[in-house]
């Protein structure tokens, strides 16, 4: 459940680097925006692959977890691209933020269907 948490805080640093966008949008704002959105994808992409790969001990999961990401970077901005404003960025925002949710609870589903059954919980 560690693995959870910590996915949980890069998804906040997803979030995080999108809502300094969402206001406005100038040169620094970007820079930051950028470093921290590469940074909580590289941080988070390892508990992403450790919940797939505990939830599924043949790896096969694991194995198409990368296709899965490749879809949906290109699917994602497009989907952002039909909801958002001229220069008002929210709804983007808000598409992240879904897009965050429904990842933490697939990695936190993944955590409990691979949560070993203790000799004390058995009985």
């Amino acid at each position: 459940m560690a693995a959870a948490l910590d996915a949980g805080l890069g998804a906040a640093m997803v979030v995080a680097a999108v809502a300094i966008l969402s206001r406005h949008v100038g040169i620094a704002a970007f820079v930051i925006s950028n470093c921290l959105l590469n940074f909580s994808w590289n941080f988070s992409v390892a508990f992403q692959y450790a919940a797939a790969n505990a939830a599924d001990p043949t790896g096969h999961a694991t194995a198409v977890t990368p296709a899965f990401h490749t879809a949906w970077a290109a699917v994602g901005p497009a989907i952002a691209a039909l909801l958002n404003q001229p220069h008002d960025y929210t709804s983007v925002l808000w598409l992240v933020s879904l897009g965050v949710v429904v990842s933490q609870l697939c990695i936190v589903l993944a955590a409990r269907v691979a949560s070993p059954v203790r000799p004390t919980e058995a009985a």
